[in-house]
């Protein structure tokens, strides 16, 4: 039993992360995009 508990405990964490992982992933690409955006309209204002 305690083993079984274990390894569900394990799945969670790793759910988790994953989630937190891919969290971070889409927080860096938001960024990157605003200032690619914000280049973009500095260009235009030339």
């Amino acid at each position: 039993m305690l083993d079984a508990q274990r390894e569900n405990y394990n799945a969670q964490q790793q759910l988790i992360l994953a989630n937190l992982d891919r969290g971070l992933n889409s927080l860096a690409l938001y960024r990157a995009l605003a200032v690619w955006d914000a280049s973009l309209d500095e260009a235009s204002g030339d």
